[in-house]
Order: C-alpha cells, then sequence, then structure tokens
C-alpha cells in the first residue's frame, strides 16, 4: 500500500486521506478509519 501511495503522490494524485489497509473483518480501529475515509471522500 505505501509503494501504491508514493507512485500516486509522485504522479500528482491527490490524496484525500491516509490510505486504509484491511482484509476480512477489520478490527475497530480499522473500521473507524474506514468509515472516516469514506467520509473524506463524500
Amino acid at each position: 500500500m505505501q509503494n501504491w501511495e508514493a507512485q500516486c503522490r509522485e504522479l500528482g494524485a491527490a490524496i484525500a486521506s491516509e490510505p486504509v489497509t484491511c482484509a476480512n473483518q477489520p478490527e475497530e480501529d480499522t473500521l473507524a478509519a474506514c468509515k472516516n475515509l469514506g467520509a473524506a471522500l463524500a
């Protein structure tokens, strides 16, 4: 994920929020990060 973020930034992409990495059923803190990311994109 960090490589992807760096590549996007190098290409001039605006990152709305810190990227969130999760799989299957996220822990509470990861779930909160996902909700915050969704709010930043909305």
